[in-house]
């Protein structure tokens, strides 16, 4: 006669249990992963909005020093596309000062760039806004 021992199924949920556990730390794992890599996506789009807004002060400088109305503000509005960025030149004004009997202006300027297409609270949306005074030729 043969004697089988009564299980008691310990093993089983055992091994349940430990399948559970390595299942959310997989999941952990994947999620931590893609906040990473939104995170990075992030950074590097909102890198490439100050770079176009930056693009747009370096034309407003140009346009204000060497353009075809030098010493004159970009209309108020002016917007262009770099890549999926418009930066508009949302401000520019212009002040005359003198310093004994030298005469200069002084131009403040205001320039956004926005992802096109997008608005705020989109994944890819970004946008950055500058602020500079350039001092006219």
């Amino acid at each position: 006669m043969i004697c089988i021992a009564k299980q008691s199924g310990m093993t089983l949920i055992g091994a349940i249990f430990i399948m559970v556990v390595l299942s959310a730390i997989g999941v952990y794992v994947v999620s931590l992963n893609a906040m990473q890599h939104s995170g990075t996506s992030m950074t590097l789009q909102a890198n490439r909005a100050l770079y176009a807004a930056e693009s747009g002060m370096e034309w407003a400088a140009w346009y204000i020093r060497r353009g075809p109305n030098q010493n004159s503000c970009p209309a108020n509005g002016t917007s262009f596309s770099i890549e999926n960025f418009t930066v508009t030149i949302e401000n520019c004004v212009e002040t005359t000062v003198t310093e004994g009997t030298n005469n200069y202006k002084l131009f403040d300027l205001k320039i956004s760039a926005l992802t096109t297409g997008r608005t705020f609270g989109d994944s890819d949306y970004s946008s950055r806004t500058l602020l500079s005074r350039i001092e006219g030729p």
